[in-house]
């Protein structure tokens, strides 16, 4: 396509993918005017061209046609595409940035409760330091998990500041609002004060907070412990320990962010200061079987001594070693079956590195009513809370096991190794003495049913036909059982593949339908039953089903009859049904007629007076007449629509010379009748000479509803 050029610029196809853009057209009024017709002949602006608001730039549109968009820019459409295509945005900066963070822990009033170890608060008291570079409200995440506010927060800077907490997790968020100056930023300062939980033993005190994420940070810890000794998790910057004049120490760490743990201890006696102490860490797998639980554990060792060759492992408490892998082995069990321990020999690389991998086992009480200790493997010669582990806990079968919430342990993600069927949860701990007692059921089951029923009134029965939705949550379930009045007689159970039609019983007003496998899912259980009824009675009433489960949904009702009975509900005796304004029947059943009810509650009660109707005929008769010089040919087609009862026969009235001259036939749905003569037809006009005869022919199948028949 060959550009058009106006003043400089060019309108033409672009090769953008799927959009057809003008590269730079511009609409531009031309004031020219010829040189006789100026005023100004002569003058240097004599045939200039001016360019005049508003900027316009022409898009095509599906039909090619160039369409003016009146402020449009490059940038627009920049936009738009990279939205077109899916492209992701340019990048930006953040509307605020945390520059820094300071945390100051006051652990010098914690003391050991009166049992030797607890949950203890001790004040605390965080500063933040943040840079706003956008105008608007900006949120900050300030983290601070399980600090639990004592004051108001302050806020130092310009502009508005609140804080709320983090939607779908723990901790705080700050917001701010504030126009920074062209060119400029604002600082805005926020200071919280609250209280942290400390787990306070009388060697140490442990804690763990959650830091945002800044370009500096520090945690500060105060402690009544001179010297004490300081380990920090995860692995990070060492931390600075600084003697106070009036006693005690601060403890320092710089640069840290996200869940950081601390434990402040008692500094080991006749230990070599210049170099670490001893550590254990504990990964455990507890199966259980509903029998027995075996867990297997992987303790690693660092900080060991080079002349290290074994140590003593106690056990949790009934535990037997089953297996000890290389490179360790077993040299010796001893403790009791309440304190057992095992022996072991260890090899101890250069780094004072060393692993030992058991399996032990233990038998358990299925019934529940005896918890059994989880936690409980710890080294000999190494301090308790240098010790710390993780458990998790995996269940094989359809068993539950429950425990109680502990303070030495929280719930943390299982690592990937342990993801795997049967997983239930995981636990950690930070230090010994832990504890974790479990308890072992088997899994209830939960039952849920969504019933349908369905009933058919007859002349001398109703039937029952009862669709009832099972879902099975938990441990399998063997049977379900149905309430049911004992007048109802069973005809049929199903379906045969996933009921054990057999094992049906009905007793005392209760049926009980088996699987035939235990279910653990989704089935649909059918049941037929009838109800007779006297011929002649004009009342019909039962008790609607009544399912045993931990759910039972509403209830959804159909009362059906034949076409020659008419059914009226007496709704002072309907308990617990609900009318519905929409009926249900299927087109088949358009010989019946339906009331439809929902059944919210457990129980519920139908009754109706009951009437039978007479046969209804509708005829409608469309007649053909052909004469010609031999003979008259006279085609009847007769529409007919017979209601409440069905209609087996039809009789129709035919001059008796026709009928002698064997001139008759009768059709219906291009099926040919034998028609049988059954007596004439008397005119009263006429005395007793017959007028006509009366003709009979049996239908090929009983007419309710439409249908024709051609004479």
């Amino acid at each position: 396509m060959r550009p058009l050029t106006v003043a400089g610029s060019s309108i033409g196809r672009s090769s953008w993918p799927r959009i057809a853009v003008c590269a730079a057209a511009v609409a531009v009024a031309f004031a020219v005017r010829a040189e006789e017709d100026s005023p100004t002949r002569g003058s240097p602006r004599a045939g200039a061209v001016e360019e005049l608001a508003p900027e316009l730039f022409y898009l095509e549109d599906d039909g090619g046609r160039l369409v003016p968009v009146p402020g449009f820019r490059y940038r627009d459409f920049v936009d738009l595409f990279r939205i077109k295509e899916g492209l992701a945005g340019p990048m930006l900066p953040p509307g605020a940035v945390l520059e820094d963070v300071v945390i100051r822990v006051d652990a010098r009033g914690v003391a050991a409760p009166a049992n030797g170890r607890g949950q203890v608060a001790c004040p605390v008291t965080a500063e933040f330091t943040i840079r706003q570079v956008a105008a608007g409200w900006t949120p900050i995440a300030l983290e601070l998990d399980g600090l639990v506010l004592s004051a108001a927060p302050r806020h130092e800077g310009a502009g508005r500041m609140i804080v709320d907490a983090e939607p779908g997790r723990g901790g705080y968020r700050a917001w701010f609002e504030a126009t920074p100056d062209p060119g400029g930023d604002v600082r805005h300062t926020v200071s919280l004060e609250g209280r942290l939980s400390v787990d306070a033993t009388a060697t140490q005190e442990s804690l763990a907070v959650r830091l945002p994420a800044a370009m500096t940070s520090r945690l500060d810890v105060r402690s009544n412990r001179p010297s004490p000794a300081v380990v920090v998790q995860p692995d990070g910057p060492q931390p600075d320990v600084t003697e106070e004049a009036e006693g005690g120490s601060t403890v320092s760490i710089r640069g840290v962010a996200g869940d950081v743990r601390l434990r402040i201890g008692d500094a080991e006696e006749g230990r070599d200061r210049r170099g670490p102490a001893a550590q254990a860490a504990s990964e455990s797998t507890i199966r259980v079987d509903g029998r027995n639980a075996v867990t297997a554990t992987t303790i690693r060792l660092a900080n060991l001594s080079p002349g290290a060759r074994r140590l003593s492992i106690r056990l949790p408490a009934q535990s037997t070693v089953r297996e000890v892998r290389s490179p360790a082995a077993l040299l010796a069990r001893g403790g009791t079956a309440a304190d057992p321990t095992a022996e072991i020999g260890i090899d101890v690389d250069p780094d004072g590195r060393a692993t030992v991998e058991l399996v032990c086992e233990r038998p358990i009480d299925p019934s529940g009513d005896a918890p059994f200790e989880a936690v409980g493997f710890s080294v000999d010669g190494i301090a308790e809370w240098r010790q710390w582990g993780r458990v998790s806990l995996v269940v094989d079968g359809e068993w539950l096991v429950s425990w109680s919430d502990v303070p030495q342990l929280r719930r943390v993600d299982p690592p990937a190794t342990t993801r795997e069927p049967g997983f239930v949860a995981a636990f950690a701990y930070d230090a010994l003495p832990a504890s974790l007692p479990l308890r072992v059921r088997p899994r209830r089951s939960r039952v849920v049913i969504e019933p349908e029923y369905r009933y058919d009134v007859g002349g001398t029965r109703v039937t029952l036909d009862a669709r009832l939705r099972v879902a099975a949550r938990g441990a399998p379930v063997g049977s379900i059982s149905v309430g049911l009045d004992p007048a109802w007689a069973i005809d049929e159970v199903g379906p045969p593949g996933a009921v054990d039609a057999g094992g049906v019983t009905s007793d005392g007003g209760v049926l009980v339908v088996p699987f035939a496998q235990p279910l653990a899912g989704d089935v649909v259980v059918e049941v037929r039953a009838t109800l007779p009824v006297g011929k002649e009675a004009t009342r019909v009433a039962w008790n609607l089903p009544t399912p045993t489960a931990d759910v039972v949904g509403p209830a959804a009702v159909v009362v059906a009859s034949q076409g020659d009975i008419e059914l009226l509900p007496d709704n002072e005796t309907i308990l617990g049904l609900v009318r519905q304004t929409a009926a249900s029947a299927a087109v088949s059943d358009a010989d019946k007629t339906a009331l439809v009810y929902r059944l919210d509650g457990a129980d519920g009660t139908f009754a109706a007076n009951r009437r039978f109707l007479p046969r209804r005929v509708e005829a409608s008769i469309v007649a053909q007449v052909s004469v010609d010089a031999a003979e008259i040919s006279v085609e009847e087609v007769i529409r007919l629509n017979v209601l409440h009862v069905a209609l087996e026969s039809i009789e129709v009235a035919v001059p008796a010379a026709v009928v002698a001259a064997g001139g008759i036939t009768i059709r219906c749905n291009d099926a040919s009748l034998d028609p049988t003569e059954i007596g004439p037809v008397v005119d009263a006009d006429d005395g007793d000479e017959p007028a006509a005869t009366r003709v009979r022919a049996i239908l090929p199948e009983p007419l309710l509803g439409a249908g024709e028949v051609t004479v």
